[in-house]
């Protein structure tokens, strides 16, 4: 009777934990802002830790929740990345709404650092004269977004042994600085 009152806790926890993962991916449709730039003033992050998540250029809540999955989030960050539905966030200084696939793209950089994204779209990004424009341009086409999922997918199942997490406050998607979110990042051996 303990060992059944035992899985079926244990059971109940693991229930209630992809549920919420599920809910903090699928509210990637409503992320309004992603990070590009933004300045930590100590001062006010003192008083409120999560103060720098709601001034212009940081990113909002519901995107820096997503990078707080860390691991338990990343499997289901690449399932979205084909997902064409639109949020309300758009690209600074490159023009062009956000889709859901793109946000997760961006959340997956925050928790995976150095992600080779020119070589899993199968780009030469010196042949683009406009910098990260690449990404957009190479997935325009439905089709490549399938492609670069499953290259992406591919990458990670490859590369998840040898992923070491640092604890330190660098930002990769953005100019930001102060205490990040997750604590960390996980980056190749």
């Amino acid at each position: 009777m303990r060992f059944l009152t035992l899985i079926l806790i244990l059971f109940t926890h693991i229930t209630i934990a992809q549920i919420s993962i599920k809910s903090t991916i699928d509210s990637l449709k409503f992320v309004s802002e992603i990070p590009y730039a933004c300045e930590i003033h100590p001062e006010i992050y003192v008083k409120n830790k999560d103060t720098f998540m709601y001034n212009i250029g940081c990113g909002d809540k519901l995107f820096w929740n997503a990078v707080k999955l860390k691991e338990k989030g990343i499997l289901s960050l690449i399932d979205q990345l084909d997902n064409l539905e639109y949020t309300l966030a758009s690209f600074p200084y490159q023009g062009g709404q956000c889709k859901v696939a793109d946000v997760a793209y961006i959340v997956l950089q925050e928790i995976i650092h150095g992600i080779p994204t020119a070589e899993l779209l199968n780009v030469n990004p010196n042949d683009y004269d406009c910098g990260y424009c690449y990404y957009h341009i190479a997935l325009e086409k439905k089709s490549n977004r399938k492609k670069f999922k499953r290259s992406v997918k591919r990458w990670y199942k490859t590369n998840k042994m040898n992923l070491i997490w640092i604890s330190e406050n660098k930002f990769m998607t953005c100019e930001c600085n102060g205490k990040h979110p997750a604590g960390g990042y996980y980056k190749l051996k």
